[in-house]
């Protein structure tokens, strides 16, 4: 899809967004490609897959906020969620170097600004709470699941990077075919000439925040190795 393309089509999914989240009397978030003509130029497109948004009000858009909050006034502060996210990036941009080689984002402007050639989306479209709410968490995903599964089709990621969302893509089809791979943290797949990693959330406290990156990059290095990433 072209920049405008996924412009246009994004902007229909979070209409949808607001009108499934109004019935269930709900606060709705919206998410996606963040800068739709960086991301169309990234050669690896990169899209992460978080569970819900819980630290914001309604009404809220990821996208104009990482633009207006993080790549517009350059904002390069050390964030939990978006770190991984820049870095990752960064990896990618120079041989899948580990997390020791690449550039502080609070010191390197250029890192932080690896945030516009990303996607980020959740698949629940609610606020949530400071935990998640098992009894009803699915419930809402399944609401919304047509509209995330849109979302992959537009962003066409080559890696996919499921934050402890990983039955998600179990639930809905995503693995049927898949062939697995061991990776430090649990395992990743490959379906569809697409790599998705079976990750923690962003905010775990069991392992470093090096170790969260490394993980990931070591898995992209043995994809790599098996001609999975091209």
């Amino acid at each position: 899809m072209t920049a405008e393309e996924i412009e246009i089509e994004q902007e229909k999914i979070d209409n949808e967004v607001k009108k499934i989240a109004e019935g269930l009397d709900a606060e709705a978030v919206y998410d996606g490609v963040i800068l739709p003509k960086r991301y169309v130029s990234n050669p690896i497109k990169t899209l992460w897959v978080w569970r819900e948004p819980h630290d914001s009000d309604g009404d809220y858009c990821y996208k104009k906020a990482i633009i207006e909050k993080r790549l517009e006034v350059r904002d390069t502060r050390r964030n939990v969620y978006f770190d991984p996210m820049r870095y990752v990036e960064y990896s990618l941009k120079n041989n899948l170097v580990f997390y020791d080689d690449i550039p502080d984002a609070d010191k390197d402007v250029e890192v932080s600004k690896l945030l516009g050639q990303t996607a980020v989306i959740n698949i629940k479209k609610t606020l949530g709470g400071a935990g998640v709410d098992w009894s009803t968490f699915w419930n809402y995903v399944d609401k919304f699941s047509h509209l995330v599964k849109r979302q992959l089709e537009i962003a066409e990621p080559k890696i996919i990077i499921a934050t402890g969302t990983i039955e998600f893509f179990n639930k809905y089809g995503y693995l049927a075919n898949a062939s697995i791979h061991e990776k430090t943290f649990g395992h990743y797949y490959v379906s569809d000439g697409k790599i998705i990693l079976n990750c923690y959330h962003p905010k775990q406290t069991q392992i470093t925040q090096e170790r969260y990156c490394d993980d990931i990059i070591m898995a992209l290095r043995d994809a790599k190795s098996k001609g999975f990433l091209n």
